[in-house]
């Protein structure tokens, strides 16, 4: 179970998803080529700016894991997600997600998923 969690923590790494300092924006993906979103984790949450150009509302959701550690060094993931939030068009919105590691500890937090219809 330990490798598995290197392994993730590798991968998270090379994705940009984990960093001693703070955490660094990146681009999103949306589903929707007029809606823009950068984003970036950490110590759990994750918060995703929407820039809604499209002509019409959109309709987004944000979905985040995270791999939490106990103190006696299990690894274990916990997930959390936003209600679908409908914005206007040509507005900014932000979308943030808080996983819950119980008495652990987020030790790397990414995005599963952003959908906008």
């Amino acid at each position: 179970m330990r490798s598995a969690f290197a392994l993730y923590l590798g991968l998270a790494a090379c994705a940009g998803s984990v960093s001693a300092e703070a955490p660094q924006a990146e681009a999103l993906a949306t589903g929707r080529d007029c809606a823009l979103a950068t984003g970036a984790c950490g110590g759990g949450r994750c918060s995703v700016e929407i820039d809604n150009g499209c002509d019409t509302p959109v309709t987004c959701q944000l979905r985040i894991e995270s791999q939490c550690q106990t103190a006696g060094g299990d690894v274990g993931p916990a997930n959390a997600s936003t209600k679908h939030v409908t914005q206007l068009a040509s507005t900014k919105n932000v979308l943030e997600a808080q996983t819950n590691c119980g008495q652990g500890t987020a030790v790397a937090t990414k995005v599963e998923a952003l959908t906008c219809i």
